[in-house]
């Protein structure tokens, strides 16, 4: 067809989020399903170590709030597409604890708004957490907000309708 391949991250309306202190006590949260590949079982060998209410079905408007109470936000995934439970973590300002794999890799820069895991040891990576500032994680969200994932469709769909004649 002539046209170069590309990929375009969803955008995420970052307005949803709001970046707030950190509640300290390293509470950590893995939000994430059952399903094969998410990392369930690895957070569930860890809850058994960790402080905090467990694990439990959540909806999609109580994530900002449940992100907001926690200090870091656990991914263990064998595969991520996109990673956009990170992208919502750190646009609240939190810390994230994410494997090493796929689509975290664009998103977690470590030792800046996260810690990328290729050997495993979550547990470490969580005692390890460095004392991180919440407004500092947030401001590395705003290349995946919204309003720029519109602006770039807008072009790339101008490009391609250009191209067509």
């Amino acid at each position: 067809m002539g046209v170069e391949p590309f990929v375009t991250p969803p955008g995420v309306n970052l307005e949803r989020f709001a970046v707030t202190p950190r509640r300290g006590g390293g509470r950590v949260l893995f939000l994430g399903g059952r399903t094969p590949g998410k990392g369930y079982e690895v957070a569930a060998r860890l809850a058994d170590t960790l402080v905090g209410p467990g694990l439990r079905e959540v909806r999609p408007e109580e994530v900002p709030a449940l992100v907001a109470e926690h200090d870091v936000v656990l991914m263990p995934s064998s595969a991520e597409g996109f990673g956009l439970v990170a992208l919502e973590a750190i646009a609240s300002g939190r810390w994230v604890v994410a494997s090493d794999v796929g689509g975290l890799r664009d998103i977690v820069i470590e030792g800046v708004n996260g810690t990328l895991v290729s050997d495993g040891d979550y547990a470490g990576a969580l005692e390890r957490m460095p004392d991180y500032d919440p407004a500092a994680v947030a401001d590395t969200a705003t290349q995946h907000g919204l309003e720029r994932w519109q602006t770039a469709m807008a072009k790339i769909w101008g490009d391609l309708l250009a191209q067509r004649g």
